[in-house]
């Protein structure tokens, strides 16, 4: 085969990824249907409702109804109500509220933690490691439904705390059930990009003095 016909095939090649790649991508946003958006949008709208809920014209989630006790929905009560009369969508959307305050308090200490304890423990390695390490198989080892309700019935016990302290406990117990998690996925990267050539050449060197 003469150079001519490499460069030819080469062309080819060359014409035809551009293409073979658009495709690929077109047929991934093609994959994206109705469901899915439809998805986005309602997740979208239950997060905006739950941060904007004092403001809109909700009414109140602790408020009850005699005369809409068990009803279905109607345009009054978009989701009905319970049995005792409560408005069941004002309840859904203060109950997401909550949730969003506690699931994003309880993933952003326990990455700060984690990924605190998993550089250290990836970084400096030996007995420092083996004692980290020690300590989060510990709490792994515990079940995670276990520790959670053990924490929050001891600590804040339903009817005789108030919301705001049971919010604190959940989102303590929450942090402490991601701590060993993230820690564990730091520590395992820290360990590897330690161990790269330009972190290697680093350590060689030492300090290097400014000026």
């Amino acid at each position: 085969m003469s150079v001519l016909d490499l460069d030819e095939q080469h062309a080819a090649v060359s014409f035809l990824e551009p293409s073979s790649t658009e495709g690929a991508v077109g047929y991934r946003k093609r994959r994206l249907g109705f469901a899915f958006w439809a998805s986005v949008v309602w997740l979208g709208l239950l997060v905006l409702s739950a941060v904007f809920a004092n403001v809109l014209p909700l009414k109140d989630p602790n408020k009850t109804f005699a005369d809409v006790s068990r009803q279905g929905p109607t345009a009054a009560h978009w989701f009905g109500a319970d049995n005792i009369g409560h408005d069941v969508f004002a309840r859904t959307i203060y109950g997401a509220r909550r949730s969003l305050l506690i699931s994003t308090l309880a993933t952003a200490i326990g990455m700060t933690i984690g990924g605190a304890i998993g550089l250290v423990a990836g970084f400096y390695r030996r007995g420092i490691d083996a004692t980290i390490s020690a300590i989060v198989t510990i709490l792994l080892s515990i079940p995670a439904l276990v520790l959670l309700l053990a924490l929050v019935s001891a600590l804040a016990p339903p009817g005789k705390s108030s919301p705001g302290k049971q919010t604190f406990w959940v989102v303590v117990a929450l942090s402490i059930l991601v701590v060993p998690q993230l820690a564990l996925i730091t520590r395992g990267q820290t360990m590897v990009w330690s161990d790269r050539d330009f972190v290697m050449a680093s350590r060689t060197l030492g300090p290097v003095a400014s000026g």
